[in-house]
C-alpha cells in the first residue's frame, strides 16, 4: 500500500492511500494509537 497523510483545516489527520489489503468480513481489527507505527513518521508542519 502507498499512503499519505494530510491535515484538514478542522485539525483532523485524513490517510489516503491505494492498492491496499482486501481484508474479508469477521477479520480481527486493530486500532493504531502509537506515532510512529511501521516506518510512519510524524511531521510538523
Amino acid at each position: 500500500m502507498v499512503s499519505f497523510y494530510s491535515m484538514t483545516p478542522d485539525g483532523f489527520t485524513v490517510e489516503v492511500g491505494c492498492e491496499g489489503r482486501l481484508v474479508e468480513p469477521g477479520t480481527p481489527t486493530y486500532e493504531t494509537t502509537a506515532t510512529s507505527y511501521w516506518g510512519h513518521r510524524k511531521v510538523s508542519a
